[in-house]
């Protein structure tokens, strides 16, 4: 069974499901959670895709499928832009000197099952210096006229609380260091839900124009830190997908 990926902070990779290799082109608009001094980013992601006899490249993720079939499998995978990543210097004034908060590499296993006709369910729990998430995910695949593909996701991580405390929480020496920042902040488990959608048009045997949107909300815990804004994320964007 293809392994299956669903919206990150950046694209969704569930569009190139069917293919062995897969070219993309993405670019988007997305806000952050923290205080700075921007609160909308544009980016240009290419990502690379493919499959062959269980290993899989998807995105940022990369992994080997060992047990399964079209229906059930099983996956272990490492994850190389995970979390939530801050600079002090993006930050407002007043905060600007916290320490930097980076992207993580995480590993761990996945489940994905395959149910009624043309939905998906994946389970996965992955690890790193920084701690461990959880992720469950449920996606329907549905063919339109005119070779559009739509793609509706409901989805929810739980985060452990090293992994929170790394990204919200605040050491007692960032808050002496910051003005804005009066006390330090220790966080416990956080969580996130969110739903997403993408939309594909098949040009030719080739190549798809897509187009996606996202919006995850965040607990309250994370948004009782004193370096974060808004409780929420988006990301909406589209791309051209050239596959084999």
């Amino acid at each position: 069974m293809k392994k299956l990926l669903f919206f990150n902070l950046f694209l969704p990779s569930i569009l190139l499901a069917s293919n062995n290799f897969s070219l993309s082109l993405s670019s988007g608009v997305n806000n952050s959670v923290y205080k700075t001094k921007k609160q909308q980013n544009s980016y240009v992601l290419p990502t690379l895709d493919i499959q062959y006899n269980g290993f899989f490249i998807e995105s940022s993720e990369i992994g080997y499928t060992f047990w399964g079939d079209e229906t059930l499998s099983l996956s272990i995978s490492s994850e190389f832009f995970a979390g939530y990543p801050i600079k002090g210097k993006d930050l407002k004034v007043g905060y600007q000197n916290i320490e930097k908060r980076k992207s993580l590499i995480m590993s761990g296993l996945s489940l994905d099952y395959k149910f009624l006709e043309d939905n998906y369910l994946s389970l996965s729990t992955n690890f790193g210096k920084k701690g461990n998430k959880t992720s469950l995910n449920i996606l329907r695949s549905i063919t339109l006229p005119h070779n559009f593909l739509f793609v509706p996701s409901i989805y929810g991580n739980i985060y452990s609380r090293d992994f929170s405390n790394y990204y919200f929480g605040i050491t007692a020496d960032e808050a002496k260091k910051n003005s804005l920042i009066t006390a330090p902040y220790s966080v416990k488990e956080t969580y996130a839900v969110g739903v997403s959608m993408a939309l594909e048009k098949k040009l030719n045997k080739s190549f798809s124009i897509y187009t996606f949107g996202s919006y995850e909300v965040l607990s309250n815990t994370i948004k009782k830190s004193p370096i974060v804004k808004k409780d929420y994320f988006w990301t909406v964007g589209g791309g051209l997908k050239y596959a084999l």
